[in-house]
Order: C-alpha cells, then structure tokens, then sequence
C-alpha cells in the first residue's frame, strides 16, 4: 500500500493525499524509455556519463527496481489548486538560477584553481580517513569555518546521501531534485562503518561509510577502495570550529587521470564550494534550535546498511 499526492518539483505538496497500491514491475525498458522521451536529450547524456564512469572506476553496473504504483479503485488525483500552478511538463529538476551559479562556480575553480583555501599548513597534514587511500595520486581539499562547536555541525554531516538528507549542494544534480534536509532527522542520527550514503538517484554502492569518529571525523569511500572523501572537525575555540573537506584518490588509467583534471576538478570545486557553505548556513543559522525527540518520517529517507 502507499499513498502520493501532486507535489512541486521540491517536494511540496500541493494537493491531500491518494491511497494506491505498488507493485515491483520486472522489466525496466518501457520505463527506460518513457525517461528518455520526458527528458529527450538529458537522460541518454546522463546514461552514457554515468555508464563511462563506471567503467573507469572499474564499478558493476547496479541493479535498478521499478516501481507500479496504481490508484485504488474509487481513488482519483485532484487537479492542482489554482494558487499553486502545476509545474511544466518535461521541466529538468535543475533550477536556470543554479545552473547559473554552477557555471559560474565552474569558471572560478578552473581560474584560481582552488577558490575555496584552506587554513596554512591543512594541505601539508595528515587527516583520518588518509590511510585509507596511502598512494593517493589525486588530492582535493578544501575548508571552512563556521561559527559553532562540532558538536552541533556534526549531527548534519551523518545524515548525508541522496535518499537521506541530501547533499546540501545543488540538489538537481545530486539529490534527484528533492531539496536537501533544512533540519536535524532523528533516524538518520545513528551512523556505522559500511553504511551507505547514497552518491545519486541511481547509486546503490557509494559511498560507503569507511570511519565514523563522533563529532570528529566522517570518512566515505567506494566499493573498490580506490578513493576516500573525508570530513574532519577541528575546533578553532569554543564558538567556532573549521570543517575540513579532503578528497584523496587513485588511479592507473591515463584517460581517467585527464577526465579527473580536465572535468570532475572544476565540477567538484563548485558542487563541494555549494555544500560547504549551505552546510555553515543551516548550522549558523539553527545552534539554537533542539534536535526534535520523536522521528521525523520523511518519503525519501532510506537508509542501507
């Protein structure tokens, strides 16, 4: 049984609520392809970006499961109030306005090369989660300081991953459109090692959470063990902390090397320069605000263990 209702593309309802049943369809093709007639030039780019990655970061493709949900008889959809417009048919998730910014944020990171700088002497040291990665041929990292005690930053770094709380970055990109968690989710605050946070819509294997150091340090990875992505608090005083990010990898193909340089560099810097800040806004911004003591259900949240 489930129940849906006509909602925004951020995930705002705009209507009451339909009682359905779900049922798991076997095959995936029409659904394929009904995708790719919605979002015409979009999702074969998107099939065939994701697939090449794969290959290169030597990943199996993941199993996908689709899902039937019919009304029950009796059972129809409201028409959208007029106060809230239907959004238009075919709309891509990504806002005109956060393409915007994401180009602009593109541009700055290939200019400067890294905008964001962390405090002297943080690229020099060594953070947990490095061993995980110890002949890394590839090292990002980038930092921020944020006014509050890594106690209250930390409950909104392990409720991380798409289907969870969202990346905090631009959700069209890497949270399927559904915009990310602007408050604490109780169920998502008990986090252990080989967990999953979900890298997107489509991914079921990473990342993988390969350290968990309370109110210190949250490190994820990937299946094959070929890279590491680590979140490290170090208290600068008692009111202000500075969150480091430090993504550490490696690699043997020449090809992947370039794409990471040429490509994934730049993307990184802006989808990492989005997160850092939306992270140091919502913690500035809800110090004070106590974490809510019954849970939160929320649709989207689903956790893998």
């Amino acid at each position: 049984m489930a129940s849906f209702a006509r909602a925004t593309r951020r995930g705002k309802p705009q209507g009451p609520a339909v009682d359905a049943d779900a049922t798991i369809v076997e095959g995936t093709s029409e659904v394929e392809a009904l995708l790719a007639q919605k979002y015409r030039r979009v999702w074969p780019a998107y099939t065939r970006a994701t697939a090449a990655f794969r290959r290169l970061m030597h990943q199996e493709e993941p199993e996908s499961v689709t899902i039937r949900i019919t009304p029950r008889a009796g059972e129809s959809v409201l028409p959208v109030p007029p106060s809230a417009p239907a959004e238009p048919s075919g709309s891509w998730t990504l806002r005109v306005s956060d393409a915007i910014r994401l180009f602009g944020v593109v541009i700055a990171g290939v200019w400067t090369g890294r905008p964001i700088h962390p405090l002297f002497g943080e690229t020099a040291r060594s953070f947990s989660g490095d061993d995980l990665v110890p002949h890394a041929k590839l090292v990002w990292q980038h930092g921020i300081t944020i006014d509050a005690p890594p106690s209250k930053i930390w409950p909104w770094l392990i409720q991380m991953g798409c289907r969870r709380g969202g990346w905090y970055s631009y959700d069209g990109l890497d949270n399927g459109g559904l915009p990310s968690a602007e408050r604490i989710v109780p169920v998502l605050q008990h986090v252990q090692a080989d967990e999953i946070f979900p890298m997107s819509p489509t991914q079921h294997d990473t990342f993988v959470v390969r350290m968990v150091e309370p109110e210190r340090a949250l490190v994820l990875g990937d299946a094959a063990g070929g890279m590491s992505w680590a979140f490290v608090l170090e208290p600068l005083d008692q009111e202000r902390t500075r969150l480091v990010s430090r993504v550490r990898a490696t690699y043997d193909n020449p090809a992947l090397a370039l794409l990471f340089k040429v490509f994934w560099r730049p993307v990184h810097f802006a989808m990492q320069r989005k997160q850092l800040l939306n992270l140091k806004l919502l913690v500035e911004t809800a110090t004070t605000a106590p974490i809510a003591e019954t849970p939160v259900e929320r649709d989207r949240v689903t956790t893998s263990r």
